[in-house]
């Protein structure tokens, strides 16, 4: 199964990992494995994670607490971002894809 970045979602990964890499040395690196993994949950089986809006998945990130937007298409996944659980889900920016 293909996996798809938006070009905003990539941003944001790459600003996350960055943070927490400025806080504590090979936390971004443990960040973006905890993101691989979650990609790995995701393609492995793409309809489980639950939805938040009729096209939109979330799964959420193990140890860090982020959650992975995702819209499953016919032969892949299109990562759409990647959002804090503090946030409110009305700033959700990634709902539309």
């Amino acid at each position: 199964m293909n996996i798809v970045f938006r070009p905003s979602a990539l941003d944001e990964l790459a600003e996350i990992r960055n943070w927490y890499e400025s806080h504590a040395r090979g936390l971004g690196d443990a960040f973006m494995r905890s993101v691989q993994a979650a990609l790995s949950q995701i393609t492995r089986f793409p309809l489980a994670s639950p939805r938040v809006d009729p096209d939109v998945r979330k799964t959420v990130l193990r140890k860090f607490p982020y959650a992975l937007f995702h819209a499953v298409e016919n032969d892949g996944v299109i990562v759409l971002g990647c959002v804090h659980q503090s946030r409110n889900p009305i700033h959700w920016p990634h709902l539309d894809h």
